[in-house]
């Protein structure tokens, strides 16, 4: 049986079988095995993973073991723009792609789930300063 899809909660999730045999890199930018599933809802097109036993367990694993902004000694990364060779935050340039293709009201709320040490909050604060902000973090560690 298939997995509903986390969005819309409908049986449409197709499996991507190759991504089984990719090797992985986690979010502080470890590598990782390859293995795990990931899947397309084919009714709402969320790219999702797949929560079973083995996810539970990686995820388990990795965050065992997190390190925030591991390869900046703990601050956030510096992106470079692709066509003038500018330095920003990741976030910082998150924030700013989402403006130019998302209109965004001048006023709004935001949370962001996982938020680490909030360095995406702070650069959304900065260019949405009218917007009421939120973050939760599981991981004590970095809340």
């Amino acid at each position: 049986m298939k997995p509903p899809c986390h969005i819309c909660e409908r049986d449409t999730l197709e499996i991507l079988s190759a991504f089984h045999d990719l090797r992985r890199v986690t979010s502080d930018c470890k590598p990782w095995p390859a293995g795990g599933q990931l899947g397309v809802c084919r009714s709402c097109g969320c790219v999702q993973a797949v929560i079973d036993e083995r996810w539970r367990s990686d995820a388990d694993a990795i965050y065992r073991d997190y390190t925030i902004y591991y390869q900046a000694g703990g601050t956030e990364q510096s992106v470079f723009d692709p066509a003038a060779g500018v330095a920003s935050t990741r976030s910082d340039r998150l924030v700013a792609l989402l403006a130019e293709r998302v209109a965004l009201p001048e006023r709004g709320r935001w949370l962001d789930v996982g938020c680490g040490n909030g360095g995406f909050l702070g650069s959304f604060a900065r260019r949405f300063p009218a917007w009421t902000l939120a973050g939760v973090e599981y991981d004590a560690k970095y809340r």
